[in-house]
């Protein structure tokens, strides 16, 4: 199945990603650094399972604490059963920071299922 709300460029997606600092706690790129319970913005960004050529940025968000959010977050558990790549990736950030960082990044991507007087999800777009 392909999904057409999927409309950057993995490749060049992530390059811009980690070029900017961004960190994933998992291995698929050079940038690897674990979650801890530090202050950060994060975003969940959806990728093509079988091509890995097309990709969103589903979700941005903060944290003061990075590990406690991500466990059990409600949004990841949704995007985990939509049959793509979900992965996770942060930005450290000092706590006076995480508002104004996580504003320009929900301004940046625009992600669907950050709701800004919308519905939530790919319905939305």
């Amino acid at each position: 199945m392909t999904y057409s709300f999927l409309t950057y460029d993995y490749q060049v997606l992530r390059r811009d990603l980690e070029g900017c600092g961004w960190r994933t706690p998992q291995t698929y790129c050079n940038k690897f650094s674990a979650a801890g319970d530090f202050p950060a913005v994060y975003l969940f960004l959806l990728v093509d399972i079988k091509e890995t050529k097309a990709a969103r940025p589903a979700y941005v968000g903060m944290s003061t604490r990075l590990a406690q959010r991500w466990s059990g977050h409600p949004i990841l558990h949704e995007l985990s059963g939509m049959n793509l790549w979900v992965q996770k990736w942060f930005l450290r950030q000092p706590k006076r920071d995480l508002r104004s960082v996580e504003a320009v990044n929900i301004e940046r991507f625009d992600p669907p299922w950050n709701v800004n007087g919308r519905r939530r999800g790919v319905a939305a777009l």
